[in-house]
């Protein structure tokens, strides 16, 4: 492989690793994208990354932005950027903040960043800093830095204790594996924390909007909960009257709750 195949590579594989760390913190992101800005002029990094976390969680999580994101560049580093909402017919300003610490900060202190910026508003700095330039700095010591990343990959592996005779499982199928392992950890968590009852008086059509996003998704159990509500819906009175919630309607969570127990260690 060429410097530049393997900084892609590289970039790949650590921006994997912190896209689980991330998700092991309860970010729900659901793909990573890497991006070889090579051939776009010397005033670009060499490559980009961005972590893809759900839009509805970004204007949740920051209503001041029209639209946010988390991005890595061979440059600078991790960056949350931010477009400000504006009034229809202006430009629209971009804010960044950086998070420093060089251009591989442990996984652990992205997510740290991004719970900052969570809890503040904001984090980092809005200087942005510069670790390297491409036009005097080598990719290869990057790189290397970069693709050390693999082994971490692969060590968190959830099948790693199933894989025999040495063979090692391509990087991007562990990278799905623990996006869906980790999507059904949150849901399991979801679904048998939160034990109280409430009344919530919905619309038939939002309930078959819902049950109809949940089949067409590829959550953990969403077919499942689906099925729930749609027992629900067609067993409830028309009126406001409480009712206890029979067990044919709580497959779901049944379900959370027997894999929850199984990955509990014994007390």
């Amino acid at each position: 492989m060429t410097d530049q195949q393997r900084l892609v590579r590289g970039a790949w594989a650590y921006t994997a690793a912190v896209a689980a760390e991330l998700l092991a913190q309860d970010f729900p992101v659901d793909k990573i994208t890497v991006i070889d800005t090579s051939g776009e002029g010397p005033d670009t990094s060499e490559v980009e990354t961005f972590v893809s976390i759900p839009d509805p969680w970004w204007t949740r999580t920051f209503p001041q932005y029209e639209s946010a994101g988390l991005d890595w560049d061979a440059a600078s580093g991790w960056t949350l950027r931010g477009e400000i909402r504006k009034e229809t017919g202006k430009p629209t300003t971009v804010v960044e903040h950086w998070l420093g610490e060089g251009l591989t900060p442990e996984p652990a202190k992205v997510a740290l960043f991004l719970t900052a910026a969570r809890v503040n508003g904001e984090a980092g700095s809005t200087d942005r800093p510069y670790y390297r330039r491409r036009d005097k700095d080598a990719a290869s010591p990057l790189a290397d830095r970069l693709l050390a990343y693999e082994d971490v990959l692969r060590r968190s592996d959830p099948l790693a204790k199933a894989v025999k005779n040495g063979y090692k499982r391509p990087l991007r199928d562990i990278f799905n594996t623990l996006v869906s392992a980790e999507r059904a950890r949150m849901v399991d968590g979801h679904l048998t924390g939160w034990p109280e009852v409430r009344m919530v008086p919905l619309r038939a059509g939002e309930v078959r909007a819902l049950t109809q996003l949940l089949e067409a998704s590829d959550a953990a159990d969403a077919n499942a909960l689906a099925a729930d509500l749609r027992a629900r819906y067609r067993a409830a009175p028309k009126g406001s009257a409480e009712r206890a919630i029979p067990a044919q309607q709580s497959t779901a969570l049944a379900v959370a709750a027997r894999r929850r127990a199984k990955q509990q260690p014994d007390r």
